[in-house]
């Protein structure tokens, strides 16, 4: 049977079944929840896929600083949780990409939009909050990377298990260990249909 690829940005849905409701009730989440297409082939992405993995194991380990039971909860404006984690994540990517990929917007689920271009990455600093907060394992960061208007790339890990799924235009989908995500790496069956 012909071989049907995630759209990169959507891999946690499609990985995690079920969560596309939580994921679609986020400004982040709705930005991630567009896969409904094959993808096609596309320049190679493998500096920015490079980035991603890295920030992404960084921010996991930001992440698991604040992991234990009485983490501080706030309540945003929309009634949902968030933590001191959720911020402080978000502030590091945000310095980072800031430092390393000037050029670029930003959209952030708790700091909002900045600055703006061709090229967007998307954030999520702790998808699974209430996890987080109730001490469960699902939850991590998600990175994704928009070029004009197009999710190109995507990465979410889950720190507890040790595990980053990313997934590149046209390169397909693969899951790994977060400490060692490139040597690791071993492609995801997505769909057959």
């Amino acid at each position: 049977p012909p071989s049907h690829q995630c759209y990169p940005g959507c891999l946690a849905v499609n990985l995690h079944r079920g969560w596309r409701s939580q994921l679609s009730a986020s400004p982040v989440g709705s930005e991630l929840g567009r896969c409904a297409r094959p993808m096609t082939s596309g320049p190679p992405l493998a500096d920015d896929l490079a980035l991603a993995l890295e920030l992404i194991r960084s921010s996991s380990d930001i992440a698991l600083e604040h992991f234990r039971p009485g983490v501080g909860v706030e309540l945003k404006a929309d009634g949902t949780q968030v933590t001191a984690a959720d911020f402080e994540v978000e502030r590091f990517l945000l310095g980072e990409l800031s430092r390393r990929r000037p050029g670029d917007g930003v959209l952030g689920e708790e700091l909002g939009a900045r600055g703006a271009g061709r090229r967007r990455w998307i954030l999520d600093p702790i998808d699974g909050t209430t996890n987080f907060i109730d001490g469960a394992p699902q939850w991590g960061t998600h990175i994704a990377l928009e070029r004009d208007g197009e999710v190109v790339l995507g990465a979410i890990s889950r720190p507890l298990s040790g595990e980053v799924w990313w997934a590149v235009r046209g390169g397909g989908a693969h899951r790994a260990d977060l400490r060692a995500p490139t040597s690791s790496a071993t492609a995801v069956h997505v769909s057959d249909t």
